[in-house]
């Protein structure tokens, strides 16, 4: 019943973290920094450079967190999301634009690791669903901020909707500090010197096949998805459809990616994480390349709702599948690495996605993901036992 109320707690706690950061960011971000002046391909930085800086960082949160403990590391996150957006207000040029989004991006550095860790720890059996839970707080953020972001841009102004973001990140305290019990969750250590912890933290996850192919693969379903997050809106916005249209869109594909999360969770712990994989990547690119149709509304309901099922299928059972094969005193060090290697794609995707559309447009760019992705989702269904042979060797 106690493991249960700590899932609630920082559930409750990361969906209002991510709310608001999630209202800055599709379709906001990319509309406000075009209209100061970012080209496609700087636009494409601009929505990288935050999840750079957490690829970076998120090892080393990761494994600080394992050594010295998780209070103090929650709540710098927590100043970082609560202070940065105030910063917004003062931005004139996309270069400002490029220089807030690295310092942005160390709040979910910190906070992702540390949460998933903490889950890992207390949930030892049935990791997926209780993964797929969790994301139930995350995918209501993703269908809530983009909706309420679409709203807020017909009403004020891009800076005013910035400083609503850093007030709603201060209702998140509440239930961190509800968590401290649950933050006082140690490891057996003491044995171990911090010298020999670095040691064998840092090797143990090196060495551990599970944690980089997990993170490659969900890493090449983040380049074809945040391709989208970073584009689409402008595309449409072009096209004179609504910003509030444009924003349930990107609701309508978390609300798929919500009620689907911990139901393909679950099923992927029956089939196999890697066959649920499979099936999650081939929903990703036929999505993908449908958007290359000739677009109208249905259509592009019917794509988000595709895009959110390919999602809920891949996340859960690769959280899953590297979790399982992770020792549980080097969770904090392990699931950082993991967040690392497969925010890769999202900080790839906006930047091939500038890169292409600058040189051979919209169409021909997503086509040309929708290809990529494919053939990772078939690379897979054909060598699935010798990756399971690979990955039970650890």
């Amino acid at each position: 019943m106690q493991q249960n109320r700590y899932l609630i707690q920082l559930s409750v706690s990361d969906l209002i973290l991510r709310t608001a950061y999630q209202i800055g960011k599709t379709p906001l971000l990319p509309l406000f920094a075009a209209s100061i002046g970012a080209s496609e391909i700087f636009i494409g930085y601009i929505l990288s450079i935050s999840t750079l800086t957490g690829m970076i960082t998120k090892p080393l949160f990761g494994y600080w967190s394992d050594k010295i403990g998780k209070r103090f590391f929650l709540f710098s996150s927590l100043m970082i999301f609560i202070s940065i957006p105030f910063t917004y207000y003062l931005i004139n040029k996309p270069l400002h634009l490029l220089l807030v989004r690295i310092i942005h991006g160390f709040a979910t550095a910190i906070f992702g690791p540390i949460t998933m860790s903490m889950i890992a720890e207390i949930f030892i059996t049935n990791r997926a669903e209780k993964f797929g839970l969790f994301s139930i707080a995350r995918n209501s953020s993703y269908i809530a901020g983009p909706i309420i972001a679409g709203i807020l841009m017909n009403q004020i102004g891009f800076k005013q909707i910035y400083y609503l973001i850093g007030i709603i990140s201060l209702f998140a305290l509440l239930p961190i500090i509800q968590l401290n019990n649950a933050l006082k969750i140690e490891r057996d250590l003491n044995k171990i010197s911090d010298n020999i912890h670095s040691k064998i933290a840092i090797i143990s996850t090196l060495k551990n096949p599970t944690i980089i192919f997990g993170g490659i693969i969900n890493a090449s379903m983040f380049i074809s998805t945040y391709a989208i997050k970073a584009f689409l809106p402008i595309r449409l916005d072009d096209m004179g459809i609504n910003t509030v249209f444009i924003g349930l869109l990107f609701g309508i594909q978390e609300v798929s990616n919500l009620i689907l999360n911990p139901i393909l969770g679950k099923t992927s712990d029956k089939i196999g994480n890697l066959t649920g994989v499979t099936f999650g990547l081939t929903l990703i690119a036929v999505a993908v390349f449908m958007l290359t149709f000739e677009i109208n509304h249905l259509l592009l309901i019917f794509i988000s709702i595709i895009l959110g099922a390919g999602q809920a299928f891949i996340s859960p059972s690769l959280t899953a599948l590297v979790a399982n094969k992770m020792d549980n005193k080097f969770m904090g060090t392990g699931m950082g690495t993991f967040g690392a290697i497969r925010n890769l794609g999202k900080v790839l995707g906006p930047i091939i996605g500038g890169n292409l559309q600058s040189r051979v447009g919209f169409v021909s760019s997503f086509r040309i993901l929708s290809f990529s992705t494919s053939i990772i989702a078939v690379l897979i269904l054909f060598s699935k036992q010798f990756i399971n042979r690979k990955i039970n060797k650890n």
